[in-house]
């Protein structure tokens, strides 16, 4: 546990450097993009070692929810014109376990006005971080079926002072994840059944490694 000095202390140290940074930045024309990444340098440097809290990251589609144009058995528990969307079972339990250990983010490689409208269903009661949509993602050819793949690069997480090694990713596309693949929890893709039972078993996992 650090005592109020030796944190106010390297508090100080911090910004001194990120003061020279900027002064640096000022003089040699660094790119704002560069300059981005090294303030997040200087602010992992110190915050990280304060940093205890994990995070964990949401994907959307066929991990929390099932969109669809075409109406299932059941109603649907909110619509996205012209999506009906179905929260996958279990999906309450899982936050519920998870928020003592964990803080909440989201990141989908759809539209942010769809990001937006499902998070702010799905995680109305609980705190979310950051929620990230197709512009956060990386674009590149999928060489296999010839079209696009986006890649959630969770270096871009860092400026949000979370270090790599305490942030876990629950997605259904494992390509997606490529650049860091020990981060990724999969998840078996959700099509709408009503038994489904993946989240317990997710759920369960995400407590078992916040307490390694």
């Amino acid at each position: 546990m650090w005592s109020v000095n030796v944190f106010r202390s390297r508090q100080q140290v911090y910004f001194t450097r990120f003061r020279n940074a900027w002064a640096m930045a000022l003089k040699f024309g660094i790119a704002l993009a560069d300059f981005d990444r090294l303030k997040a340098v200087f602010k992992n440097k110190f915050f990280g070692q304060c940093m205890t809290r994990n995070l964990l990251i949401f994907d959307l589609d066929e991990t929390l929810v099932h969109a669809t144009t075409e109406r299932l058995s059941r109603k649907a528990d909110f619509e996205y014109p012209p999506y009906l969307v179905y929260k996958r079972p279990f999906l309450s339990e899982l936050l519920s376990a998870t928020k003592p250990l964990y803080d909440f983010a989201v990141w989908s490689s759809s539209s942010k006005e769809y990001v937006d409208a499902v998070v702010g269903e799905i995680f109305a009661e609980f705190d979310v971080k950051f929620s990230w949509a197709v512009e956060r993602c990386v674009q590149r050819v999928d060489t296999q079926s010839n079209g696009y793949v986006y890649i959630k690069d969770l270096r871009r997480v860092q400026s949000h002072g979370y270090p790599v090694e305490r942030i876990t990713i629950l997605d259904d596309s494992p390509e997606k994840i490529a650049r860091q693949p020990r981060n990724h929890l999969r998840v078996k893709p959700y099509y709408g059944l009503e038994d489904d039972r993946e989240l317990l078993a997710i759920a369960e996992e995400l407590v078992s490694r916040a307490e390694r």
